[in-house]
């Protein structure tokens, strides 16, 4: 008798787990079908010219404009967001604003069910740069909206406000975006990123630098703004704003000694980043030559790289190839 008692404890413990696991099932298979009401009964998405908002999304270019380059589908995204217009505005904003509390615990309930495979550290890192990258797309998309971008000012100086100190990785990435929506506000957004850009808050700080650098025209002040955070006390910070320099073209000669300083930054990306501000400054940047082409016999490939190209832009396509 005493030898059936572990197999009679072990019979008791599996309808327990059982249960467990129908419940379990149960919540997950709740939160999917709220999760699904919410997303079927969200407003379809405008689409004008064949394409939907998330296409042109997906065609639009995220570098900070120093790519000059225009390929025959980013025109037509662009155009299509114009036509859009004020359409295309709360569906912007939903892509810029974080999650509620609830929502995350919902994902995150969905992501660790027990009725799936946990995912690859991969899939979670591509995700992540998919939403990351989505709304960076998303503040790129107000600066072809043309005047009613500005109907959004508030909700996006909201969003700025309400993430101070954030620590999530969602929320920082929806700041940012915000930050290169209200850059094609003029004058009140880009205003409101060069006052963000002298506060304390870390966050908010280098979402400024990178708001600035994407304003079509800079003046005196925001320019000033800049420069002074080359020499941030916050290393990202400090590359922030001389990756943004490289949209100052208007004034080579208060930006280029800037940068000439930066190429010998001893943060690793620094140099590269000025290099490569400096290249899209072309003959205006031809001061920083010098240095360029000392750079340019670094041992370090990437910085001698990005130097050669940046002497190729500033003097032509054969002096680097010397």
């Amino acid at each position: 008798m005493e030898a059936k008692e572990p197999r009679d404890a072990a019979s008791r413990e599996k309808p327990r787990v059982s249960r467990s696991r129908r419940s379990v099932a149960k919540v997950v298979l709740a939160l999917a079908v709220l999760t699904f009401l919410v997303v079927s009964l969200s407003p379809s998405e405008p689409k004008r010219f064949g394409l939907s908002l998330s296409q042109c999304l997906n065609l639009l270019p995220l570098d900070d404009g120093q790519n000059t380059a225009t390929l025959p589908m980013d025109s037509k995204a662009k155009r299509a967001l114009g036509a859009m217009g004020r359409d295309a505005m709360p569906h912007l904003l939903s892509v810029l604003t974080p999650s509620s509390p609830l929502k995350q615990r919902i994902d995150k309930a969905l992501r660790n069910s027990p009725l799936k495979s946990p995912p690859s550290h991969r899939s979670v890192f591509d995700s992540a740069m998919k939403s990351d990258l989505r709304r960076k797309a998303a503040g790129v998309a107000f600066h072809h909206l043309g005047g009613n971008a500005n109907t959004a000012l508030e909700d996006l100086m909201s969003i700025l406000e309400e993430n101070r100190g954030t620590t999530s990785r969602e929320n920082s990435t929806c700041v940012t975006g915000a930050a290169i929506a209200l850059a094609a506000i003029e004058p009140e957004g880009v205003d409101a990123l060069a006052a963000h850009a002298e506060g304390t808050d870390t966050i908010l700080r280098r979402a400024a630098m990178i708001g600035l650098g994407y304003a079509r025209c800079p003046d005196d002040r925001h320019v000033t703004t800049l420069l002074s955070h080359t020499s941030d006390k916050d290393s990202l910070t400090r590359m922030l704003a001389i990756q943004s320099l490289g949209r100052a073209k208007r004034q080579p000669r208060r930006v280029v000694p800037a940068l000439i300083g930066a190429l010998k930054d001893s943060t690793m990306m620094a140099p590269v980043l000025a290099a490569r501000s400096l290249g899209t400054l072309g003959e205006d940047a031809s001061a920083a030559l010098p240095e360029l082409w000392r750079l340019s016999n670094s041992t370090n490939i990437m910085f001698s790289a990005e130097a050669r190209s940046a002497i190729r832009k500033i003097e032509g396509e054969e002096a680097a190839s010397k």
